[in-house]
């Protein structure tokens, strides 16, 4: 007899974890099975934001003039990668599932496609305007990549 209620326990205690799993969202389950690559991308990717974000300060800062709005445009990039790293941030941190709603995502979806849209626009406007090539260089060059 106490065989069985070993057995009965054993078989409960191997279908509890099965349903903790089923109660976990897809985004849980993917945290625990690529933790260490998750964990390496977002630091990559806050390092390498930062270094573009810093890249792009220098560049606006280092030029005086202005040409077809580029400088507008690089602000917007520099702001980009400044909201970047945030993102990368809050998933290290784990503060994602509090904060990031599907409006937050929504919206930061929307900002990045606005600035990369807006930053293409102003590249192909100020590549008609030979000055700008000329004049802000540096500006031109650093928004084509």
């Amino acid at each position: 007899m106490s065989e069985s209620k070993k057995t009965k326990k054993s078989k409960k205690s191997q279908e509890e974890p099965l349903v903790a799993n089923e109660k976990k969202s897809a985004y849980d389950r993917f945290l625990v099975d690529n933790k260490k690559p998750w964990i390496w991308f977002n630091i990559l990717t806050t390092l390498g934001s930062i270094g573009l974000a810093v890249g792009t300060f220098l560049v606006v800062w280092r030029q005086r003039e202005d040409c077809g709005g580029m400088k507008t445009a690089l602000w917007l990039v520099f702001i980009m990668h400044i909201v970047n790293a945030l993102e990368t941030l809050l998933n290290l941190t784990g503060l994602e599932r509090k904060l990031c709603t599907s409006f937050m995502m929504c919206g930061f979806f929307i900002f990045e496609v606005t600035v990369l849209i807006y930053m293409q626009v102003v590249y192909f406007e100020a590549m008609q305007i030979s000055i700008c090539i000329t004049n802000t260089s540096l500006m031109y060059f650093w928004l084509m990549a």
